[in-house]
């Protein structure tokens, strides 16, 4: 089954590129949540990967990336056998804003879906990529989502990949649960103490 929004691809190459959110290393919003824990907790130390050697140590206060623009914060509590750990996403869009995206969504979107995530996946960043508006100015979306004919959806720059990160994550992972199906290392690397989700 062929859907008309998909980017067409050319026989015998690999499937349509579509682009999928890009935070860098170390985006902005991991800066912030460091900045605004280190104060108490202390800086966390930034790991590209975790290894074994974490698993026997008692005190500890890490970061590391688990793919897709999410990070872990794992950390000891001081007297305590308990740890806890952190997810760090990127932030999430407002409720009005994430509306009139379901809405756009629903009047472009035609066919049947497609059958494997992934395809589900590529669909959806291809919509995103022709519903999402890129802007400097700042948008009132308190009343964009009652527009029932909307088709496209202006969204501050800074934001789109936010945006395409959540709606992703809501409607072809598995909600809040995706950054923890992505962090296999709380099972392999658990520290010790490490026991409790904030």
């Amino acid at each position: 089954m062929r859907f008309s929004l998909l980017p067409r691809r050319r026989r015998g190459t690999g499937p349509a590129e579509v682009k999928e959110p890009d935070f860098g290393e170390r985006p902005q919003y991991l800066q912030d949540y460091i900045s605004k824990v280190s104060g108490e907790l202390g800086e966390p130390v930034y790991m590209e990967k975790l290894d074994s050697s974490l698993k026997k140590q008692r005190a500890y206060n890490v970061v590391y990336p688990v793919g897709g623009g999410v990070f872990i914060h794992a950390y000891s509590i001081k007297g305590s056998d308990t740890g806890k750990y952190a997810v760090i996403e990127p932030p999430r869009p407002s409720l009005e804003l994430m509306k009139a995206i379901d809405v756009a969504l629903a009047n472009v979107i035609s066919g049947e879906a497609p059958e494997s995530a992934e395809e589900r996946k590529r669909l959806l960043l291809s919509l995103l990529d022709r519903i999402l508006e890129p802007t400097d100015s700042e948008v009132d979306y308190s009343s964009l989502a009652s527009d029932i004919e909307l088709r496209r959806v202006p969204v501050k720059r800074e934001w789109a990949d936010y945006v395409k990160y959540h709606v992703i994550r809501d409607k072809i992972g598995v909600g809040v649960l995706e950054p923890f199906l992505r962090t296999p290392t709380l099972r392999t690397y658990r520290p010790a103490a490490l026991a409790t989700y904030t």
